[in-house]
C-alpha cells in the first residue's frame, strides 16, 4: 500500500503542524494530493537554478511513478522544515539545511549512490564537497523542496553510483539502468536455490524444542550468528515446509534484505514514554491475536483457491456446504501443511524489492494492525488463577484461542501432536531484525521483547514456535540467562529457557574437490574462494559476475568486516582491526573473564566472527573463526591499506590481554610466516607464491643465498640436489590460519585439502613435534596427495634453545615419524624449520649436509634453524622486533568450553544432536 501523507502528518507534533504553512509556504502534502494524474507527474519538471552545467544532466527515469510518490511521501517530514527555512531566506544556513534533506532522499532510494546516505562514513564531507563542486545544486533542492517533488533529484546523474553508470554503458541486460549491482545481487542471491541441510537442522531443533516434556516458559528462542550466514534465508526455506509468518522490523535507514515491514514495525514499536505495562500488554495481546487470526483467514482463502484441483474422495465436508481436504493421517496433514506453507510464502515474498515488500504483504500487515486495534478497543482482562499475568480477550477469545483455532485449521485431528517426543510446528512466527524489540523505553524497566514473550506464553502448549533473528548487538536479550531473566517464574527456576540456535549455512556452496581435479591457479581465483564459508560471498559473486561488477563484493565484504566502514582510518587499536587479525590468524579470546566474553560476542554481532554454540544468556558462547579465504583477503587489504604491520596492529590493540597468544610463541611465528607470504605475493602480484620466493622473503639475503645452494641433511637416492633445484616449480597458497587439534591432519592425504582452503595449519597440541605446517604443492600439476609436501615448523619460546642447533628437534620432525607420508608413498622433498624465538643471539643456521652418505633415507629434508627475533633472523621484521618481544612475554590458555548446557539436554534425541553437530563441524571442518 502506498504511504499515506496524512497519516505521516498525524504523527508530527502540534507544533510541527502549525509550522507547515507559514509566510505563504503551502503544505507539501497537499501539493502531493493535487498532483495525482500520471501524465502530470511524468511531465512535471523543475528548472535548474543555473543552466549550462554539463554535470546537471538528468539520466533516463527508471523509477516508476508510484515509487516516486512513495519516496516523496517518505521525505515529507524533512521537507516541511526545510521548505520553511528556504522560504524565509535563511541563506547563511542553506547548505546545512539542504544536507540532511539530500541525505534522506538518497537513503530512501537504492538507485542513488549510497556513499552519500546519512549512515555512510564521511557522508557530510562528501555532500558539502558536492555542493561546492556544483553550486546550482542547493538552490535546485530548494525549488524541489518548495514543490515537495523530488523526481528530478533522483534523476541527477551526479547522484548515481559510478558502477551503475558503467554497467548501463556496457549494455547489460541483467540490471536496469541506474540500479545498484550489489542490491540486485542480493535479490538474485535470495532467489537462488537453497543448498545444504541447515534448514533441516533448524526444523529438527524446533521440533525437539516443542517436545511437551519440556517445562519451558515460552516456545521461543533466537538464532545467533554473524552477518552473511544465511539466517533469514534459512528461515525462509523452512517456510516452504511449515507455515511461517515473516516479520522484518529493520529500520528504514538500515541497509539489508529482506525489506522492512514498515507499517507493522512503526505500529508495534510506537511505545510512548507514558505507556504503562497494562497498556503495552493489551497492545501485544492484540497484536498476537490479530496475527494468528488474519493468518487463518488468509490460509482459508489460499485453501479455497485450490479446492477445485482436489479429487472428491480426498475431501471431507465441513458444515453444510464447505469441503476440505481429508486430514485424518499424519502424512496427509503434513502434505497439506506444506502446500499451504508454500502458497503463503509465495504470496508474502513474490516481487518484493530491496526496500519494500509486495502489496499482498503490506495489505496483510495492515489487516493485522486494524484487527489488533479493534481488539484493543474492546478487550477485557480475563482473570484466571492458572495464568499469570491474566490475558486479555474479546468475548472469551484471546491469544490462546486464536492460536488453537489456527492449529486446528492446519491439523484438525491432532495427527501431528504426539504426547511426547519431537513435535512438528504447525506455525512459526519469525521476527527478523528484532533487536528493536530489545530497547528499553526511558524510565521503564521493561522491553518490548520481555512483554511480547509474556504474551507468547499463552501459546506454550500449542505447536506454535517463535524465532527472533538479529545481528545488531542484542543477542543476549532474546535468550536471557535463567538467573537474570526478568520473569519471576523463570528466575525462580520453575521454568526453563530454550537455548539459542547457532547452526547456520557454511561451506554449502562448494562441493569438496576430488583428487587430481583442480590446479592451484583455480584455487586462488575469486570464483573458488568466494564459495567457501558463509553463503553471502558465493551467492553475491555469482550475481555480480553477470553484472560485471564483482569488485562490488570486496567493498561489501570490507563493510561487513568493519561494521560499515571500508578502512581502519585511525581505529588501529579497535574492534575492526582485531576482527581483521582474527580472520587471518584465527585469534581466540580468554573466555574466563566477562570482558573476554563480551569481546567475543561483539565480534560475532558486528565483525563476522562465527558462533559455534551458545547457552541461554550467552554466558557460555563458543566463537570461532571459520576458514574463509575471501574474507581473509579483505582483511589483508584492510590492514595493508592502513599502512601498519599486523604485529604492531595486534600489540597496540586495546584488547590484547584478551587474546590467546599461544604457549610456545605460535602466534608470533604465524605473524612472521604470514608477513613473508604477503611480501612475496605483493612482489609477484599473485596469490600463490613459489617456495623459493617465500623463503627469499622470509630470510635475510645472506641466509637465503646460503640456503639455495645447500644440500639436504636427509636424502633419498638420486635426490641429493641443491635447495633451489629441488624446489623449482613448487608453490604455496595460504592467506589465513586454521587451528587444528587432530594431529592426524598432518598427513598429505589431508594437507592437499588445506591448500584448497588457502590455509596454513597451526597444531594446538604439538603431539608430534610440529607446530606449524605450510602445505606445498607442485605448481603445474593437479592437486592430490601425490603432488603435496610441506614446510614443517617447530616453535620454541624457551631460552634453553639458543643459536646453536639442537639436532633432536629436527629428528623429531622426520616426515614418516610424524606421518606426513603414508607407507608406500613416494615422498616429495620437505623443509624442516625451527624457530628458537627466545634465543639471545639472532641469526640463521643451515645445517651442513653429510660429506659422505653411508645410507639413504626414506625422505629428503632441508633444514633451517632460525634463532631470535630480529632482522638478522627474519627479513621482514627489521624494526618490529620489540613488538614481537611484547607478544612473546605472556600466554593465555583458552578454556575447554565445549562442555555446554545444551549438550546435556536429555530431551534432545541423538539424531537431532548429530545433525546439529554436523552443522557445527562445517564451521570447523578441518579443525577436529
Amino acid at each position: 500500500m502506498p504511504f499515506c501523507p496524512k497519516k505521516r502528518a498525524d504523527k508530527r507534533s502540534h507544533h510541527d503542524r502549525d509550522l507547515s504553512q507559514p509566510r505563504g509556504v503551502s503544505n507539501p502534502s497537499s501539493r502531493q494530493d493535487e498532483v495525482r494524474d500520471e501524465s502530470v507527474l511524468e511531465t512535471s519538471k523543475v528548472e535548474l537554478a543555473v543552466s549550462g552545467y554539463p554535470d546537471s544532466e538528468l539520466v533516463e527515469d527508471t523509477i516508476s511513478n508510484e515509487e516516486h510518490r512513495r519516496l516523496d511521501n517518505l521525505n515529507l517530514v524533512p521537507v516541511l522544515s526545510t521548505a520553511l527555512s528556504f522560504s524565509i531566506g535563511v541563506t547563511s544556513q542553506l547548505e546545512s539545511l539542504a544536507l540532511p534533506l539530500l541525505q534522506t532522499i538518497i537513503s530512501d532510494c537504492d538507485q542513488l549512490d549510497q556513499k552519500y546516505n546519512n549512515e555512510a562514513q564521511e557522508s557530510n564531507t562528501l555532500i558539502l564537497d558536492l555542493f561546492k563542486e556544483h553550486p546550482w545544486l542547493v538552490p535546485f533542492l530548494g525549488k524541489c523542496c518548495d514543490r515537495g517533488l523530488f523526481r528530478d533529484v533522483r534523476r541527477l546523474k551526479i547522484l548515481r553510483p559510478a558502477s551503475a553508470d558503467s554497467t548501463q554503458k556496457q549494455g547489460s541486460s541483467h540490471l536496469p539502468p541506474g540500479s545498484n549491482p550489489s542490491i540486485q545481487a542480493t535479490l538474485r542471491a535470495w532467489g537462488s536455490p537453497f543448498k545444504g541441510n541447515a534448514a533441516t537442522s533448524l526444523l529438527l531443533t524446533i521440533e525437539s524444542y516443542l517436545d511437551k516434556r519440556r517445562d519451558v516458559y515460552a516456545r521461543q528462542t533466537s538464532i545467533v550468528n554473524s552477518s552473511g550466514t544465511g539466517k533469514s534465508r534459512m528461515v525462509d526455506e523452512v517456510a516452504t515446509k511449515v507455515i511461517t509468518i515473516p516479520m522484518c522490523l529493520r529500520s528504514s535507514k538500515s541497509q539489508g534484505f529482506p525489506p522492512p515491514d514498515i507499517e507493522l514495525r512503526d505500529w508495534l514499536c510506537s511505545v510512548g514514554g507514558d505507556s504503562d505495562a497494562d497498556a503495552l500488554s493489551k497492545k501485544l495481546h492484540g497484536f498476537v491475536y490479530a496475527l494468528l487470526t488474519v493468518t487463518e483467514k488468509r490460509l482459508e482463502d489460499i485453501e479455497s483457491d485450490y479446492q477445485d484441483d482436489v479429487a472428491p474422495q480426498e475431501t471431507t465436508t465441513i458444515g453444510r456446504d464447505r469441503r476440505r481436504p481429508r486430514l485424518d493421517t499424519a502424512l496427509l496433514v503434513q502434505e497439506h501443511q506444506e502446500k499451504l506453507a508454500k502458497a503463503f510464502r509465495e504470496h508474502m515474498t513474490v516481487d518484493q524489492g530491496f526496500r519494500s515488500s509486495n502489496d499482498y504483504r503490506r495489505d496483510f500487515f495492515k489487516a493485522v494492525v486494524d484487527e489488533a486495534t479493534k481488539f484493543m478497543a474492546s478487550c477485557e482482562r480475563v482473570h484466571n488463577e492458572n495464568r499469570s499475568p491474566s490475558p486479555y480477550a474479546v468475548d472469551g477469545n484471546g491469544v490462546r484461542e486464536a492460536g488453537l483455532e489456527l492449529c486446528q485449521f492446519v491439523d484438525p485431528e491432532g495427527c501431528l501432536d504426539p504426547l511426547e517426543g519431537p513435535r512438528r510446528p504447525l506455525v512459526i512466527l519469525a521476527f527478523d531484525e528484532s533487536h528493536v524489540l530489545g530497547d528499553t523505553p526511558p524510565g521503564k524497566g521493561w522491553t518490548l521483547f520481555a512483554e511480547l514473550r509474556r504474551t507468547l506464553r499463552e501459546l506454550v502448549e500449542l505447536p506454535v514456535f517463535s524465532l527472533f533473528l538479529s545481528t545488531a548487538g542484542k543477542f543476549h536479550v532474546f535468550s536471557p540467562e535463567i538467573g537474570k531473566d526478568p520473569s519471576n517464574r523463570v528466575a525462580n527456576m520453575n521454568l526453563s529457557v530454550l537455548h539459542p540456535i547457532a547452526e547456520i549455512s557454511f561451506d554449502d556452496l562448494m562441493t569438496p574437490p576430488e583428487e587430481d581435479s583442480v590446479t592451484v591457479d583455480e584455487l586462488v581465483d575469486d570464483r573458488w574462494i568466494t564459495h567457501l564459508g558463509r553463503p553471502l560471498f558465493g551467492t553475491h559473486y555469482d550475481s555480480l559476475v553477470k553484472a560485471k561488477a564483482e569488485r562490488e563484493l570486496m567493498v561489501l565484504t570490507k563493510q561487513k568486516l568493519l561494521d560499515g566502514s571500508i578502512t581502519l582510518d585511525e581505529d588501529l587499536n579497535g574492534q575492526g582491526a582485531l576482527a581483521c587479525l582474527s580472520v587471518r590468524f584465527s585469534l581466540e579470546f580468554n573466555l574466563a573473564h566477562s570482558y573476554g566474553r563480551e569481546l567475543a560476542r561483539t565480534q560475532v554481532e558486528r565483525h563476522m566472527r562465527l558462533c559455534l554454540v551458545a547457552t541461554t544468556g550467552l554466558e557460555d558462547m563458543i566463537t570461532v573463526v571459520g576458514s574463509e579465504p575471501y574474507l581473509a583477503e579483505a582483511a589483508r587489504m584492510i590492514i595493508s591499506g592502513a599502512g601498519v604491520n599486523p604485529i604492531r596492529c595486534l600489540v597496540e590493540n586495546s584488547d590484547l590481554n584478551c587474546v590467546d597468544r599461544g604457549q610456545r610463541g605460535e602466534l608470533a611465528a604465524t605473524l612472521i610466516v604470514m608477513q613473508a607470504r604477503d611480501a612475496a605475493s605483493s612482489e609477484t602480484k599473485r596469490r600463490w607464491v613459489f617456495v623459493a620466493d617465500f623463503m627469499k622473503a622470509l630470510l635475510p639475503a645472506s641466509a637465503y643465498d646460503e640456503l639455495k645452494e645447500s644440500l639436504p641433511t636427509l636424502s633419498r637416492r638420486d635426490e641429493d640436489k641443491p635447495f633451489e633445484s629441488a624446489f623449482k616449480g613448487y608453490c604455496l597458497w595460504f592467506n589465513h590460519v586454521i587451528k587444528v587439534k587432530n594431529s592426524d591432519k598432518i598427513g598429505v592425504d589431508s594437507l592437499w585439502e588445506f591448500i584448497t582452503q588457502g590455509a596454513m595449519i597451526l597444531f594446538i597440541n604439538d603431539q608430534r613435534g610440529v607446530d606449524i605446517v605450510l602445505p606445498v604443492c607442485v605448481r603445474d600439476e593437479k592437486l592430490s596427495p601425490r603432488t603435496t609436501t610441506a614446510i614443517l615448523i617447530q616453535v620454541k619460546n624457551d631460552k634453553s634453545y639458543q643459536y646453536n642447533i639442537s639436532q633432536f628437534l629436527f629428528d623429531a620432525m622426520e616426515p614418516y615419524q610424524v606421518r606426513l607420508f603414508p607407507k608406500g608413498h613416494t615422498p616429495l622433498p620437505v623443509i624442516r624449520m625451527v624457530f628458537a624465538l627466545a634465543s639471545s643471539k639472532a641469526g640463521v643456521s643451515i645445517p651442513a649436509a653429510p660429506q659422505r652418505r653411508h645410507h639413504y633415507n626414506p625422505s629428503t629434508c632441508y633444514d633451517v634453524w632460525c634463532a631470535g627475533v630480529s632482522g638478522d633472523t627474519f627479513k621482514g621484521i627489521d624494526g618490529d622486533s620489540r613488538w614481537y618481544k611484547v607478544l612473546l612475554q605472556r600466554d593465555i590458555q583458552p578454556p575447554d568450553a565445549y562442555v555446554l548446557g545444551e549438550i546435556k539436554d536429555n530431551l534432545m534425541s541423538e539424531d537431532v544432536k548429530k545433525v546439529k553437530w554436523d552443522r557445527r563441524r562445517k564451521l570447523q571442518r578441518f579443525t577436529n
